[in-house]
């Protein structure tokens, strides 16, 4: 896994008394954490197979892979929140923030692809379907609060991070369903 500065602004900004606005450079570094976050439960959601004793750990090792996106991307939220500018970042800024949240999207929907093809594997390990349904909840809530954030910083490529961002709801919902039957 890869922590790039988050842990170091989250803390910054929680110690601080005085508002600090946030820089563009910062929203991109905090999206890219939560995208390699996201390509290594890929990873770990590509290696569990079918074998009945490596089934309930590689199911374990990706709801703690999971665990792990909700958690950054709750310290991003935070770390946002209060934290806006007061002026539209500049435009070529704005687009590497859309950039940035393409890339997350692209890369955590082929994610949850890979975690909807596991579900006949996963759904025969005892709760595992139910947990990996609420798990999924979660990371719909969470990423969805983030994305209204980053969409808020972002007018000059707003219309195309809603649409990044309502392609990605789609995919979260065939996930959760694929687990909650």
């Amino acid at each position: 896994m890869q922590f790039k500065i988050l842990p170091a602004l989250v803390a910054i900004l929680s110690a601080s008394a005085v508002t600090a606005q946030i820089s563009p450079k910062v929203v991109v570094t905090s999206i890219e954490d939560i995208t390699d976050l996201s390509q290594d439960a890929t990873d770990v959601a590509q290696s569990i197979t079918s074998n009945p004793f490596s089934l309930p750990s590689g199911f374990l090792t990706l709801a703690r892979s999971f665990g792990g996106i909700v958690t950054t991307a709750t310290q991003t939220v935070t770390a946002l929140d209060g934290n806006m500018p007061e002026d539209d970042f500049e435009e070529d800024d704005q687009s590497a923030i859309c950039t940035a949240l393409t890339s997350f999207v692209e890369v955590h929907k082929n994610l949850l692809e890979i975690v909807i093809g596991k579900a006949g594997l996963l759904n025969i390990v005892p709760f595992a379907g139910p947990l990996v349904a609420t798990v999924l909840r979660e990371l719909e809530n969470i990423v969805d609060t983030l994305a209204e954030g980053i969409i808020m910083l972002v007018p000059t490529c707003q219309k195309g991070a809603k649409m990044d961002v309502a392609d990605l709801n789609d995919t979260i919902e065939k996930a959760i369903n694929a687990y909650s039957n």
